[in-house]
């Protein structure tokens, strides 16, 4: 199980650092920033130094970058968590692995870097394909000592991370002011061109460039501590972290010429801010340190009361409500009472119509000799009166 889960990792660290090794050299090339010139061109001895440094340093950063990418993709996978209540991701014996995996791939810069050096031969006793590859060795096998201090400090790891961006960033810009001022392409490792000589301290360093190396390392180290800073538990590797980047500029300057005499003052002014550029990273990450410290120091200072006790507002008197009122309109002024006048007597009602008198029907009698139709007995006749009664 932990061979599946740490197969694509190792995969994406060679695969990773070749394609590092490759894009940097390629801009390299293009832009006129390793260039190896024959001995019998007059800036061939300044060329061959500087390419030299960028060699050193092209194949460190491969390894890094693919270690880099490696150590990213094993912590989505979650094969490599950090510990609870730290930054630091738990030890596995795979982190060594990636490493390896990365310097693996990052051989493809000893190629790249040796076969078109040929062109260089007589700059040196040795031949010149043989002395570039072996700087470039020694370039893999500085970035497989960087990433192993990768993998096991995110504080390093992003202080590499902003130091190689830093750093092709300013030879981009470098290359672009050579060319505009009708200058060779090219430049040092790490440096800003040189310009007048009136801003140069005694002759032996360029204090624009120094301006710039030590300001940015300085800005580099505590940016990248700074969340790292939080955790105690791995502080003290926090703190050491803004060396990193730096280091590695240095050490590539050290491994290409160990000694300054001779050297062009461009050239000996980047051997000589290179050193101090890794102490003002290291000042950076070990202030930004201090400080995540001390303000945990005072927090521990202030007692911990628990919760806030809840108050509540004490009662008031109780007051009855009082019956809505309507409000009384105001008086209507009444008119003023006048003299009374008497009222005047009715006039005497009117006689009513005299009734009519009521004159009874007379009855109508029939007599016996009333004649009837023939056949037919009277039904209607009347009897006459008899006196005294029935």
């Amino acid at each position: 199980m932990a061979v599946r889960g740490w197969g694509r990792p190792v995969g994406t660290a060679t695969g990773v650092a070749a394609a590092a090794g490759a894009a940097q050299l390629g801009l390299g090339y293009g832009l006129g920033i390793v260039t190896w010139l024959p001995p019998t061109d007059p800036a061939g001895s300044t060329a061959w130094v500087q390419a030299l440094a960028w060699a050193v340093w092209v194949a460190a950063t491969s390894t890094v970058a693919g270690a880099l990418a490696a150590g990213r993709l094993a912590g989505n996978l979650g094969v490599d968590q950090p510990a609870p209540g730290t930054h630091r991701p738990v030890g596995r014996p795979g982190r060594p692995v990636l490493a390896l995996a990365s310097a693996v791939g990052a051989l493809v810069t000893v190629v790249l870097l040796a076969v078109p050096a040929r062109t260089a031969d007589g700059t040196t006793a040795a031949p010149a394909q043989t002395v570039v590859g072996a700087h470039a060795l020694l370039g893999v096998l500085l970035g497989l000592v960087a990433a192993y201090w990768v993998l096991t400090s995110p504080a390093a790891a992003r202080n590499l991370a902003g130091t190689m961006a830093w750093i092709w960033a300013l030879a981009v810009t470098g290359v672009v002011v050579r060319v505009a001022g009708g200058e060779p392409a090219g430049g040092p490792l790490a440096t800003w061109p040189a310009g007048p000589a009136d801003r140069w301290y005694r002759d032996i360093g360029y204090w624009p460039d120094a301006a710039l190396s030590l300001g940015a390392a300085l800005l580099i180290g505590m940016v990248a501590a700074r969340k790292a800073s939080r955790y105690p538990a791995g502080r003290v590797g926090t703190a050491g972290s803004g060396a990193a980047g730096p280091l590695l500029v240095a050490v590539a300057y050290l491994l290409t010429t160990p000694a300054l005499a001779g050297l062009p003052a461009e050239l000996r002014s980047a051997h000589l801010v290179a050193p101090w550029a890794v102490l003002a990273g290291l000042a950076g990450s070990t202030l930004v340190a201090a400080l995540a410290q001390r303000s945990e120091q005072r927090a521990k200072l202030v007692p911990d009361t628990g919760p806030a006790p809840v108050t509540l507002p004490e009662p008031g008197p109780v007051t009855t409500p009082e019956p809505d009122v309507e409000p009384v309109p105001d008086a209507v002024p009444m008119p003023e009472a006048g003299p009374v006048a008497a009222p005047e007597p009715d006039a005497a009602p009117a006689d009513p119509p005299a009734a009519r008198p009521v004159v009874p029907r007379p009855r109508t009698r029939r007599s016996k000799s009333a004649a009837t139709p023939t056949g037919t007995a009277p039904t209607d006749a009347a009897e006459p009166d008899r006196p005294g009664g029935p």
